[in-house]
């Protein structure tokens, strides 16, 4: 009933026929992809590509993540700025992540954990806090120095070559992941990626 004016604009057309782009689009959808999700049994899976869309909020949620770790480090850095101390800084700063995970466990009512059936946890399985403290300090040591790019691109290679290191040999119990040239020259980019942000 109501009349849709046409575009002044013409609308631009494919130069290659519809079977040929029907083809194409196919093709595309079952282009198989290799997922590097560890299995538990040092095993990849392929999958076709459309099933990475599952994985979409994963891959956003980590993205965000590492905006969060670049904003806390800047957050902190200012802080010990204000405080005068890096380390009251990171107390402050632990301090108040202990505070929302303390709201955490209380609005979703978890029950103080027992000893599971793999019996008490071991020594290094406490040391999460320790390493954490040695990130907020160093970040807020080195961001005024080197700037927050340049500390996070740093923080990532070494996280790199810890994770290639800890899957090459299969310590603390994950499943083992060999170094092979394709992760070796992952790191190489990211050594490059890293000198490049310093410039």
């Amino acid at each position: 009933p109501f009349p849709v004016p046409r575009s002044p604009f013409p609308v631009p057309r494919s130069p290659f026929p519809a079977p040929t782009l029907e083809f194409f689009h196919q093709s595309v959808r079952q282009l198989p992809v290799r997922v590097a999700f560890s299995t538990g049994h040092n095993q990849r899976e392929d999958i076709p590509i459309t099933s990475l869309y599952r994985f979409l909020p994963s891959v956003l949620l980590g993205i965000l993540a590492g905006v969060s770790l670049a904003t806390q480090a800047t957050i902190n850095t200012r802080l010990g700025a204000a405080l005068g101390s890096p380390s009251w800084a990171a107390f402050v700063s632990y301090l108040g992540g202990t505070i929302v995970m303390a709201v955490v466990l209380v609005v979703s009512r978890q029950a103080i954990p027992a000893t599971g059936s793999s019996g008490f946890p071991s020594w290094w399985m406490w040391l999460g806090g320790l390493l954490g403290t040695i990130y907020v300090i160093s970040t807020i040591v080195l961001v005024p120095r080197l700037g927050a790019g340049t500390v996070l691109a740093f923080l990532v290679l070494g996280q790199m070559l810890g994770a290639l290191v800890i899957d090459h040999f299969g310590l603390l119990g994950v499943a083992v992941h060999r170094a092979d040239a394709f992760r070796m020259l992952g790191v190489l980019f990211l050594v490059v990626g890293a000198l490049l942000v310093r410039r």
